[in-house]
């Protein structure tokens, strides 16, 4: 599957730090999870882990970004020095593919002294994510609809530190967290059954292959369709027996459903 790769230039407050063109290139940040933040009366609250989300525009049209990353280097940090977070927004769809990339990033104090395996909790980042700005910069600039957008993605990770200078793009992606969300209006009319024992899903989540058992599969065939989370086909067949096979290491990461008949089971790509 083709893929579209897109990425809108979003403005974020940030200060500029004047540095050499020295790169460190060994791994000290590790990001491990990239949150979404709802704003109340100046204050941030959490929303839920970005990665593997469903966001409504409807209900959510605006968010914000928070993070956790871990001092998994010897060294310490204190609070007089400081460090860049930078993100990279990313839209895939499925027709076409042009690609050119847009950092983000935003400077920030260390807020305490961090020793090795201490952990940067929470973190709230002033950077907020306008979905019907994006949506119609898409529509204006690149003639892509929401609908035909098939998964978001933003990649976040520290970048620079005043103590080390600026990481080596290896050394940032080996350091970064992907996240892979979903952004949908209204209802995606995909909907998972109450009660799926008839068909179940193997493993789950999987990188490679899913294993399918129907267990109302006896004799002949029946059809099967994999869906993304805005209810497009991405995936179609036939299985053949009661325990079928489909690979599905082509597949981005993400959320998806599978339909068999009238039976719907939801599964995740890694």
């Amino acid at each position: 599957m083709i893929k579209r790769i897109f990425i809108v230039s979003l403005f974020v407050a940030g200060v500029v730090i004047a540095h050499s063109q020295e790169y460190c290139d060994t791994l000290k940040w590790k990001s491990l999870k990239t949150y979404y933040l709802g704003m109340n009366e100046g204050s941030f609250y959490r929303l839920g882990q970005l990665d593997g989300a469903i966001i409504n525009i409807d209900t959510l049209p605006v968010f914000y970004l928070g993070f956790q990353t871990v001092n998994i280097s010897n060294d310490t940090y204190f609070a007089s020095e400081g460090f860049a977070i930078t993100f990279t927004y990313i839209f895939y769809a499925d027709t076409g593919m042009i690609g050119h990339t847009g950092w983000q990033s935003i400077n920030y104090p260390f807020n305490m002294i961090f020793f090795p395996n201490d952990t940067i909790r929470g973190t709230s980042v002033d950077t907020e994510f306008d979905l019907p700005f994006i949506i119609n910069q898409l529509q204006e600039v690149k003639g892509v609809e929401l609908e035909e957008v098939s998964y978001w993605q933003i990649i976040t990770g520290i970048f620079y530190t005043t103590k080390d200078g600026y990481y080596s793009d290896s050394v940032f992606s080996l350091g970064a967290d992907t996240s892979t969300f979903y952004v949908v209006r209204g209802n995606t009319s995909i909907q998972e059954i109450e009660n799926p024992s008839i068909v179940s899903v193997y493993p789950n989540p999987t990188t490679c292959q899913l294993r399918i058992t129907n267990y109302e599969l006896r004799e002949g065939t029946e059809d099967y369709t994999i869906y993304n989370v805005v209810g497009q086909k991405i995936l179609q067949g036939k299985l053949q027996n009661e325990i079928s096979i489909i690979n599905v290491a082509s597949l981005a990461r993400g959320m998806y459903y599978l339909r068999v008949g009238e039976k719907t089971v939801k599964f995740v790509k890694e």
